[in-house]
C-alpha cells in the first residue's frame, strides 16, 4: 500500500510539473527543455534516459504516449484516483509474476487465488489459520531454505530429496498416485480445507525427527500410520 501511494504520488507530481511547464510557469529552460523532448518524440527521434522513462512509466500504466500528448492537447488531465488505480493493477500483477516465477515455493502460484483467502475470513483463532498460511506459502518446508546447505533441506520422511510438496506428495508418500496434483491443490487451497492433513504432517515429522527420521521407506510407513488412524475433529 505505501509503495503504490508512493508511485501514484510520484506520477501526479510529474503529471503536475509538466501541466505547469506547458501552461508557461517555471523556468525558461526548463520549459525549454520540456518542449525540446516532446518534439523530438513526435518526430521519432532518439530520446534520452528522462524520456524513455516517462514513456516507460505510462505505458508500464496501460497509457500510449500518444494518447497522453493528445489528452494533454484536449486540457484534459489524469485524475490521482486514475493514476492510484493503474498503480494498483500494475503492483497486482508484479506480485503475481514474482508468485509464479518463485522458484523457492513453485507450489504456492497454483494454489494462490485473487483476493483475501477463504480461511482469513472464517474467524478462526490466529494459530489455525497461521498453521495454514505456512504451510500454503511453504514456510514449513526445509525445501524452501534455499540458504541451507543440501543436506538440511532434505525431507524429514525419507531423507532422500528436497522436502518440497511435489516430493512428499507424489514420490516420499505416494498421495499423488491416487489422488493426483490437483487434489493436492485443494488441499492447501483458498478455504483451508486441508487443515487435517495438515496436522497430520506435522505428526509425521515430528515422529521422523524423534526417531532419527531419513529411513528408506520411512514415508510410505508413516503414511499408513496415518491412514489407518481414526478421524479426529480439525480443533486445537
Amino acid at each position: 500500500m505505501q509503495r503504490e501511494l508512493m508511485r501514484g504520488r510520484a506520477g501526479m507530481r510529474a503529471w503536475g510539473y509538466e501541466k505547469r511547464l506547458e501552461e508557461g510557469k517555471g523556468g525558461e529552460i526548463a520549459r525549454r527543455c520540456w518542449m525540446e523532448m516532446r518534439n523530438r518524440a513526435r518526430r521519432g527521434k532518439e530520446v534520452g534516459k528522462w524520456e524513455e522513462e516517462r514513456r516507460r512509466f505510462f505505458e508500464d500504466r496501460g497509457w500510449k504516449i500518444d494518447e497522453i500528448e493528445e489528452r494533454r492537447e484536449k486540457g484534459e488531465g489524469l485524475r490521482g484516483e486514475e493514476i492510484k488505480s493503474r498503480e494498483r493493477r500494475k503492483q497486482e500483477e508484479e506480485r503475481w509474476e514474482r508468485i509464479r516465477e518463485s522458484r523457492h515455493n513453485e507450489g504456492y502460484g497454483k494454489v494462490k487465488g485473487k483476493g483475501v483467502p477463504g480461511y482469513l475470513k472464517m474467524g478462526w483463532e490466529e494459530k489455525r489459520w497461521r498453521r495454514i498460511a505456512r504451510f500454503r506459502l511453504g514456510c514449513e518446508l526445509r525445501g524452501g531454505r534455499y540458504w541451507e546447505e543440501e543436506e538440511k533441506r532434505r525431507c524429514r520422511m525419507c531423507g532422500r530429496r528436497e522436502e518440497t510438496w511435489k516430493h512428499i506428495w507424489e514420490e516420499c508418500t505416494g498421495w499423488g498416485e491416487e489422488r493426483g496434483w490437483q487434489e493436492m491443490e485443494r488441499e492447501v487451497g483458498e478455504e483451508g480445507k486441508g487443515e487435517k492433513w495438515m496436522k497430520e504432517v506435522e505428526k509425521w515429522w515430528r515422529g521422523e525427527e524423534e526417531g532419527g527420521g531419513g529411513k528408506e521407506g520411512g514415508g510410505r510407513r508413516r503414511r499408513r500410520e496415518i491412514e489407518g488412524a481414526p478421524e479426529t475433529e480439525v480443533m486445537e
